[in-house]
């Protein structure tokens, strides 16, 4: 999977992996992309993938309230 780790002055840097980052520009992203939204890429094309996005968040919640004594 693809996430947005931050958007500076038109251009997103993409986590290709860990360790492995990416730049590109804003207007190759789909609508409605920003930072921390998960992206395929298919023939050059990114699209979001919103149930893998929704995953991811509740996992790092999950992290977050564990580490923070939340639970």
């Amino acid at each position: 999977m693809i996430y947005i780790d931050r958007i500076e002055n038109g251009y997103a840097v993409l986590e290709i992996s860990e360790n492995r980052f990416d730049t590109v520009p804003v207007s190759v992203l789909p609508d409605g992309a920003k930072e921390g939204s998960v992206l395929e890429k298919r023939d050059g094309v990114y699209s979001l993938n919103e149930a893998a996005e929704k995953a991811r968040r509740k996992r790092l919640f999950g992290m977050q309230a564990r580490l923070f004594g939340e639970e």
